[in-house]
């Protein structure tokens, strides 16, 4: 017989042997009526059908480990060790999981020469595809010195991460990068940098820095919102500090003072009105509608400094409620309209900040906290969820960890959530993701998977501000790191409120941008 035809049927019949048949499997052992435990927790979830291979760890020590993964499609795969290690490739994760609704997963542990299995661990596989590439801030935490920060781009079908920028050097800051419409060819990040410092927008093959302040803006351009259009950028311009108090380690940040501004990218303007960039109200995270006729954002009135010695005042900073707001904007006119409420803090007993509204236009999600703006710094931080159609306000059930849910993003179809959250150990932010159904229900998060089961247990950085894409850019990166560390800004034109000009209409209160 040919040699290479003998190769073919030998490949065929182990693929055969390692999809569908587990021979070795333990016969006679003792059943666990519950759950044996395993990091990360992938059991109970909903998974996405191009999610990469679910990788985990049995926590329970044993002389020796057996696996057993069967889909309803059909498909099998048996592993055994002594590590304790489920170990699959992402060849041998989609062969397993294709077509099927369903994954099962039974444990055996072996102990003294007597084997015992857990519960079986069944988790759901929906039709809903999550989109294929997430980028996000990878760093060690820190309070003062900024080192070895970075923006990384994660392919979810597989393991593969690549750095977008990154740096080894002290106070040199890379953040709050963004997309329109969950297309990495229209971005933007900031450096932050004394000499170096810009924004930096990627538009199609064009890289640019420009300067994130004209002369009358109070802070420097912070948390951006890119219009669905791809030809505004709404930014809170934002001064921030840090508080830390001297009990139970904790630290937190708030605004000094913060204001909106619309960024022309087409035309190099930067624009604003009176109604959001004046001194009555701190306005913060900026977030378009589907449709870009409106901007959301957070707003408090609440001045929690001494107006006559200009410090701090944690008293008052314990009672600062953020708002919801939304005003209308018509692009082709360059309208601004009056604010108006969307759903008041009082309703809800919360502060309400980071809103992010489904690209279907049916849901916003927001983090709620006690008082201030920051979630990450505040334990009680929680996903809400206001429905837009009915406006039915509510805490997002299944989602929810004891600890600290802070940004997120949400996926094309939007059917799936991606968060950051320090749920895990209450320190360290990671990165989690959870099927939100067509009923508007979140589904059981489970943690972005590692190719390394045991990642997890020894990682001390933090991963955060997630932002999913549909796909992956083909940047000039040689074009990307000159722009990033030339000292050359564009400066935006400042126009309307910014200029000292504005158009105001006496009957509606909107603004024309000339």
């Amino acid at each position: 017989m040919n040699i290479n035809l003998c190769q073919f049927i030998f490949s065929i019949a182990f693929l055969n042997l390692l999809f569908t048949s587990c021979t070795k499997a333990p016969t006679n052992f003792s059943e666990i009526e519950d759950y044996i435990s395993i990091s990360p927790e992938y059991s109970n979830i909903t998974i996405p059908p191009n999610i990469s291979a679910m990788n985990f760890l049995v926590n329970d020590s044993a002389d020796k480990y057996f696996f057993k993964i069967w889909a309803d499609n059909g498909n099998t795969i048996c592993r055994k060790n002594k590590t304790g290690k489920l170990e699959l490739s992402n060849k041998q994760w989609k062969k397993l999981v294709a077509k099927s609704n369903k994954i099962y997963t039974d444990i055996f542990l072996n102990k003294n020469n007597i084997w015992y299995k857990s519960k079986t661990i069944e988790n759901c596989i929906v039709l809903d595809s999550i989109d294929t590439y997430l980028t996000y801030r990878y760093f060690l935490p820190s309070f003062q010195v900024v080192k070895g920060i970075g923006i990384y781009r994660r392919n979810l079908v597989n393991f593969k991460s690549r750095p977008l920028v990154k740096t080894e050097y002290e106070n040199l800051c890379f953040n709050c990068h963004v997309y329109a419409a969950n297309d990495s060819r229209t971005a933007m990040f900031h450096v932050r940098e004394s000499k170096i410092g810009g924004t930096i927008i990627l538009n199609d093959d064009s890289i640019y820095k420009i300067k994130p302040k004209v002369a009358s803006m109070l802070n420097n351009a912070t948390y951006p919102a890119w219009h669905p259009s791809g030809k505004y950028i709404a930014f809170s311009a934002n001064k921030v500090d840090q508080l830390f108090y001297a009990s139970k380690l904790r630290r937190d940040a708030y605004d000094v003072s913060s204001n909106l501004v619309i960024y022309d990218v087409d035309n190099n303007k930067m624009i604003s009105d009176s109604t959001i960039s004046g001194h009555d109200y701190l306005e913060t995270y900026p977030c378009w509608d589907a449709s870009g006729q409106y901007l959301y954002f957070c707003r408090t009135n609440y001045n929690f400094h001494d107006s006559a010695k200009t410090i701090f005042d944690a008293v008052k900073y314990r009672n600062v409620l953020y708002d919801l707001m939304r005003l209308k904007f018509e692009p082709e006119k360059k309208h601004l309209g009056e604010p108006e409420y969307v759903l008041h803090a009082g309703e809800i007993g919360k502060s309400i900040v980071t809103p992010r509204i489904s690209p279907d236009g049916k849901y916003l999600l927001f983090c709620a906290l006690d008082y201030g703006n920051f979630p990450l710094f505040h334990k009680e931080s929680d996903f809400w969820v206001l429905n837009l159609q009915n406006g039915n306000c509510r805490k997002l059930a299944n989602i929810n960890s004891p600890y600290a849910e802070g940004y997120h993003c949400w996926s094309k179809n939007s059917r799936w959530i991606v968060y950051s959250s320090r749920a895990l150990d209450g320190v360290h932010s990671s990165i989690w993701i959870a099927y939100f159904d067509e009923n508007g229900k979140a589904h059981k998060p489970f943690i972005l998977p590692q190719k390394d089961p045991a990642y997890y247990q020894s990682f001390v950085k933090s991963f955060t501000f997630p932002e999913l894409t549909i796909n992956d850019a083909n940047i000039n990166m040689r074009k990307l790191y000159r722009v990033v560390n030339s000292s050359e800004q564009i400066l935006p034109e400042a126009v309307g409120y910014l200029s000292g000009s504005t158009n105001v209409n006496g009957i509606s209160g909107a603004t024309l941008i000339q």
